[in-house]
């Protein structure tokens, strides 16, 4: 049986002050990413993970950082699969407590595509890389 791998590339790279803080958070848990001069560089040869895990505060933080960005697909995608059925939190709130999000019916190419960028898949053997949209 042959094993098919292929590595996701995002170029250009998406400036940094272009990108909500809960964006970078879903990404860099989605890929693996580099910073390189101000700008996020999503990138894997393993593919992405799904569903990923993010500490609950965390989270929360980056949601509300990106508060500004209501109108967001992600933010909405967010705020009524995850943030609304969380229980309401007491003084107390654990921060080490973790929580899963299910990115299946929200892939990760969705949180790019507003960033004017290509997703690129490169050849393993020779031809053309492969441009995702």
């Amino acid at each position: 049986m042959t094993n098919i791998e292929a590595s996701i590339i995002c170029h250009p790279p998406i400036p940094l002050a272009h990108i909500t803080p809960l964006e970078t958070l879903v990404l860099t848990n989605t890929l693996e990413c580099r910073e390189i001069e101000a700008s996020l560089v999503p990138f894997t040869d393993f593919g992405a993970m799904h569903p990923i895990r993010v500490r609950l505060h965390e989270l929360i933080e980056a949601f509300r950082a990106s508060a500004p960005h209501v109108d967001s697909a992600l933010n909405i995608f967010i705020a009524s699969r995850i943030i609304a059925l969380l229980p309401a939190r007491s003084g107390n709130a654990d921060t080490a407590a973790s929580v899963d999000i299910d990115l299946s019916e929200f892939p990760w190419p969705f949180v790019v595509q507003g960033h004017r960028g290509a997703i690129i898949e490169p050849p393993r053997s020779g031809g053309e890389a492969t441009a995702i949209f």
